[in-house]
């Protein structure tokens, strides 16, 4: 069942899409954007990210059963907030 949640993004998102990627991918991650709508994929976590306005909604649908859902949502929120 997937695991949703929204992260305030502090800033424009599309302008720094490619440090985004760049980082993503430097932690192992697969990044594919189309529109507004981001897939990733990495280290046994995979989802979509749908941001509307300064708001992403992240969905997790395949995580390690040993990682909580919460420390997952930590991790990505501070990834979006610090490069988003």
């Amino acid at each position: 069942m997937p695991n949703t949640f929204t992260v305030t993004l502090p800033g424009n998102w599309k302008a720094r899409w490619p440090e985004i990627r760049d980082a993503a991918e430097k932690y192992k991650f697969k990044v594919i954007r189309d529109g507004n709508e981001i897939d990733f994929d990495g280290l046994g976590v995979a989802g979509n990210i749908k941001v509307a306005g300064n708001t992403a909604h992240v969905t997790i649908d395949r995580k390690p059963f040993f990682l909580s859902t919460s420390l997952i949502a930590h991790y990505v929120t501070n990834f979006l907030t610090k490069y988003g």
